[in-house]
């Protein structure tokens, strides 16, 4: 006798019993308890019995992956599904800080990568009950190596019209990356630019001063920190002027009139270009005269 049809096999019977497909459409072991008696002229024996437990199918839900940066903090994994717990889990890379396998939920732990390109481990987890497993979920665990940052120029002179583009420059960049202009008047104090959040900034000269810029870069994932890069000195000069003096206006014929340019403002050396028109509107420039003054003859 069979004390759980449910499992797939009939109430009763004679003989041995043969296969057949077992059956549980629920969450939990199904157990039938089988009674065999043996007869003779129908005077029954020694009764035994024995059971079989049918196991449910076992499904898990799937588990999303995770993208962590170099000493980011990998979050708890609670996994779910038909069971509430009896899962085992292995890793097939212990590079990134986590061991080769385990038992039920994986704990928060720190990723390790210190290297210069992704490091990616796959965990699969399978559900048991009875030993017996159930369908198994694969996930990944990517970890990025620390980012790098710097700008392409360090200290920069430029003049009062004049404009400047910094570049930022990322190393062990894997994917994308946020970006945070700040300035600051000392170097020391440092505000976030507004709106500038691209690899690029573009400086224009309108007051002379001086300013320190510098850029932070964040790649996307989970723990992925700020990284400042070094500073740039950007000086504003004002704009270099220049006048003409002239001794006279009256030359005698065959005399040489000595024209001299002075200049204000700006530093450094000054290169000069001089230049001729008749009509005050059409220039040409005169070849060689190149110093700061110009003799006419």
């Amino acid at each position: 006798t069979n004390s759980n049809t449910s499992i797939g096999l009939a109430a009763s019977g004679t003989g041995n019993i043969g296969s057949f497909t077992a059956i549980n459409t629920g969450a939990t072991p199904v157990t039938a308890t089988i009674t065999v008696t043996p007869l003779i002229n129908n005077c029954p024996g020694n009764i035994e019995t024995f059971t079989i437990i049918v196991n449910p199918v076992i499904t898990m839900n799937p588990v999303a992956n995770d993208t962590i940066c170099n000493n980011g903090i990998v979050p708890t994994k609670i996994f779910t599904g038909t069971l509430s717990n009896g899962y085992t889990w292995t890793n097939s890379n212990t590079s990134i800080g986590l061991a080769a396998s385990g038992t039920g939920n994986i704990s928060s732990f720190t990723a390790i990568n210190n290297g210069t390109t992704p490091v990616t481990a796959t965990i699969t987890v399978t559900p048991l009950i009875n030993g017996c497993p159930g369908n198994t979920q694969t996930y990944t665990i990517t970890v990025l190596p620390q980012l790098g940052a710097d700008i392409d120029m360090a200290d920069i002179t430029i003049c009062q019209t004049g404009t400047i583009i910094l570049n930022a420059q990322v190393t062990n960049q894997n994917g994308p990356v946020r970006y945070r202009w700040q300035s600051s008047a000392d170097g020391i104090t440092w505000s976030p630019i507004s709106g500038q959040t691209n690899p690029t900034l573009t400086l224009t000269g309108s007051v002379v001063d001086t300013n320190y810029y510098k850029v932070s870069v964040q790649a996307v994932g989970i723990g992925c920190n700020y990284r400042d890069s070094d500073s740039s000195r950007v000086i504003v000069l004002p704009n270099l002027s220049v006048n003409v003096s002239i001794p006279s206006t009256i030359v005698c014929e065959d005399a040489n009139l000595v024209l001299r340019a002075n200049t204000t403002n700006g530093t450094g050396t000054i290169t000069y270009q001089w230049s001729t028109s008749t009509n005050g509107v059409s220039w040409n420039i005169i070849p060689g005269a190149t110093a700061d003054t110009l003799n006419v003859p």
